[in-house]
């Protein structure tokens, strides 16, 4: 008997070890060719290439315009470049949140409403932009001279305006701007209560009274600041209205739409057939000038 090659059975191991990796990267190469058909064929129907499936940085969703709190209806985006190129690359049919140019632009129209119910919105609503297009109504009335109040009513927005003038003193900046804004919104209407105040014994109350009537000034204020001093004794307060008249001449700036300053060509014409004389004989100014008569500052006040 002839004995078996040592090797025989080694060599058939290998041979089954080569056969089983072809067949192995044979496999491995028909998946990955079946795998890029298709990608390719997913690319071909969207036009726009194989598309990684990387999600983006994070800041991109807070690249997106966004309502600051405390100024709505004001809009901004991040200044950060990354967040500006994301942005451009969202699909066109995304969602966009709304911009308003003013919080006036939102909720109903108040216009139409009766001044009743005007009134009880601006003393009793919640929403601060219902409360801003109710004053803003007012107001918008009062300068066409189409408002009419009953007792009532007159009480009520006095209370108001009495309430905003408070706000003044705030230590709040919001509620100091939203108070003062109010006051020009409602403005000639605010108008008995700011006179009421322009010498408060408070200097701050007294300070946003007298700018809000600079502001808002035509004939009827001046003369009645006048006719104010002319019961007054007290220097301290004939120093307040003697500064508030010296300064009607000079141009503010409102940022509600409607409410603008009178002109400074009628402004002069005030100051000198009016404001002047008043000053003279009234109040004993004497060689005016414009901007000299000036009132009590705060640190004088706390003295005394």
């Amino acid at each position: 008997m002839s004995r078996p090659e040592p090797n025989s059975a080694t060599g058939l191991w290998a041979c089954v070890i080569i056969l089983t990796v072809l067949v192995l990267g044979l496999v491995c190469l028909l998946l990955r060719d079946r795998g890029l058909a298709r990608g390719l064929r997913g690319a071909t129907e969207t036009g726009k290439g194989v598309v990684p499936t990387v999600s983006r940085p994070a800041m991109v969703a807070t690249s997106r315009q966004t309502v600051e709190p405390g100024s709505v209806g004001t809009t901004r985006q991040q200044d950060y470049e990354p967040a500006v190129q994301a942005e451009a690359e969202l699909p066109e049919t995304e969602e966009r949140l709304p911009v308003f140019s003013r919080p006036e632009g939102r909720g109903p129209d108040l216009s139409g409403f009766e001044t009743g119910a005007l009134v009880g919105a601006l003393a009793t609503s919640r929403d601060i932009v219902e409360r801003r297009k109710a004053a803003k109504a007012l107001g918008d009335r009062g300068i066409a001279g189409s408002l009419e109040l009953s007792d009532k009513e007159r009480e009520t927005l006095d209370a108001v305006v009495q309430e905003y003038l408070a706000d003044s003193r705030a230590t709040d900046s919001q509620t100091r701007v939203e108070a003062k804004q109010q006051i020009e919104r409602l403005w000639h209407v605010a108008a008995p209560m700011l006179l009421k105040h322009v010498d408060d014994k408070d200097l701050t109350v007294a300070e946003i009274a007298a700018k809000s009537l600079i502001l808002m000034r035509d004939e009827q204020i001046v003369r009645a600041l006048i006719e104010k001093g002319k019961g007054v004794r007290d220097p301290r307060r004939r120093a307040l209205l003697a500064f508030a008249l010296s300064k009607m001449t000079e141009q503010r700036e409102s940022l509600i739409p409607g409410r603008v300053c009178l002109d400074e060509e009628a402004s002069r014409e005030l100051h000198e057939n009016v404001v002047v004389p008043a000053l003279r004989e009234e109040f004993g100014a004497r060689n005016l000038v414009v901007g000299e008569v000036a009132g009590p500052s705060r640190e004088q006040d706390d003295k005394k």
